[in-house]
């Protein structure tokens, strides 16, 4: 899948062949139907942008969770930003901060961007109020997307915030407030919480 991928690079980019959408996005599809996580991002942006397929926003987000399960960093804030703007799911601004926070954790700019917008306030409380941080919903979590050290790292985000917070320049006073509920309920509940992904 790795090589039909990067043959899908170069048919989208022009890389050595005449550049060509469609087959590009078969060759994403090829990929992508195997588990390979950069192929479903670039599949999901075929979808996004209408290249080489009938634009679906719909089909671009179903990809991009694919990849974003898996620990791309490119699909979790491609992912944030469809839920932030309700562009082919139903806008959440809790589910956008967990993706948002995701992709942060690995330098993803736009991301970095959002954690230190006035946004990412609301954000993280609505993720607190979905128990989207909280140790006692992760075994839930894992039995749905399957997505093991992502899942672990999602557990640990509230733990790091100080990291990020630090790095981003600082989130509202009531987010970080907010975060420090959801890491003493997760400290309280990590073992058990790891034993049931386990």
């Amino acid at each position: 899948p790795e090589a039909q991928n990067l043959l899908g690079v170069c048919y989208y980019s022009g890389l050595g062949v005449q550049q060509d959408y469609a087959t590009a996005s078969r060759w994403y599809q090829l990929a992508a139907e195997q588990g390979e996580d950069r192929a479903q991002n670039n599949l999901g942006l075929c979808y996004f942008y209408g290249r080489g397929v009938n634009q679906d926003q719909a089909h671009a987000t179903y990809w991009f969770e694919q990849a974003a399960k898996q620990g791309n960093a490119k699909a979790q804030s491609k992912l944030a930003s469809c839920y932030l703007a309700g562009t082919g799911v139903a806008a959440c601004a809790g589910l956008a901060y967990f993706w948002y926070a995701q992709a942060a954790q690995q330098g993803v700019p736009e991301a970095l961007s959002f954690m230190n917008s006035d946004m990412a306030g609301a954000g993280a409380t609505d993720a607190l109020a979905m128990n989207l941080f909280s140790a006692e919903n992760t075994a839930n979590m894992a039995s749905n997307v399957n997505w093991g050290e992502i899942l672990q790292t999602a557990c640990d985000i509230g733990s790091k915030f100080n990291d990020i917070n630090h790095m981003t320049g600082g989130l509202a006073g009531e987010a970080v407030e907010g975060i420090g509920e959801a890491v003493e309920g997760i400290g309280e509940g990590i073992g058990d919480a790891v034993e049931g992904i386990g």
